[in-house]
């Protein structure tokens, strides 16, 4: 694997590790590491609980797998929709951070090419329809 992704990979599960482990503080201790939200729709994900538990369960296995780097391509298959939901939001709303989005961006393009070998199947025919 090429230095650029390795370093790709890492700056995604360093960066996703961050809202994980402030998402579960706040889920399991009410504590909020990197501040209260200030903007409606975060506030509004962070109290519609289901949801952002459900949210923190996927990017913890995601994050776990780009992170120990166990099925990778699996973790930014489960990641990439979130990351493009976070991109918006930096872009958007919390601009400061615009630079971040555009370094996921780059970072989940650099990994999509290194793993597009394991999302072929995904694009392929299915075996059981008939050639036309």
């Amino acid at each position: 694997m090429k230095w650029v992704e390795v370093l790709a990979r890492y700056f995604l599960a360093l960066w996703f590790l961050i809202c994980v482990v402030d998402g579960w503080g706040v889920i399991l201790f009410d504590v909020y590491l990197t501040g209260e939200p200030v903007t409606l729709f975060l506030s509004t994900l962070v109290n519609t609980t289901w949801f952002w538990i459900f949210l923190k369960i996927v990017q913890t296995i995601g994050t776990a797998s780009l992170l120990f780097n166990y099925k990778p391509a699996l973790g930014l298959a489960l990641i990439t929709p979130i990351s493009a939901g976070m991109c918006l939001f930096y872009f958007f709303i919390l601009t400061d951070f615009a630079i971040i989005g555009v370094m996921i961006i780059i970072a989940t393009i650099i990994l999509g090419r290194a793993y597009s070998k394991s999302y072929e199947p995904l694009l392929m025919s299915h075996p059981w329809r008939g050639e036309k």
